[in-house]
């Protein structure tokens, strides 16, 4: 198995543009291209809205079939960096050993973990490069 850490804003959809998840068609194109792959959510939303709204809100209008494929969120810890709880959730899951990589737009967030970090543009989200990136690194 392997672990892809999402955030959502500034990924999912563009930072402050209004209209939310409007690139969940490209997280649909990864995870059909990596058979293997399962998704953690990273983003602060989920310290805001329950887990089956956000896997509703990831997979709706053409990526239900996807959803058994969103595994879990990562815990909510206080004085540590979000990779830090992309590490932690892997070892509370007894898969430290797995390959996994993280998409989100603030990389101050990632201190440390630079190497398995995609990083997009918070203007855009995530784009066709970034899916070709995350296919590569795979």
């Amino acid at each position: 198995m392997r672990v892809l850490f999402i955030d959502f804003d500034g990924v999912m959809h563009p930072l402050n543009k209004g209209k939310t998840f409007t690139n969940t068609h490209l997280l649909w194109d990864i995870l059909r291209r990596i058979p293997d792959l399962q998704i953690v959510i990273s983003s602060s939303w989920r310290e805001h809205y329950a887990f089956e709204r956000m896997v509703g809100l990831l997979t709706r209008e053409g990526g239900e079939d996807l959803s058994h494929r969103i595994v879990g969120v990562t815990p909510q810890t206080t004085n540590t960096s979000r990779g830090q709880e992309c590490a932690q959730w892997l070892i509370n899951s007894n898969i430290q050993d797995t390959q996994w990589l993280a998409i989100d737009d603030d990389p101050n967030l990632f201190k440390g973990f630079e190497d398995i970090l995609i990083c997009t543009n918070p203007k855009l989200g995530l784009t066709d490069r970034d899916v070709e990136r995350v296919v590569g690194w795979y």
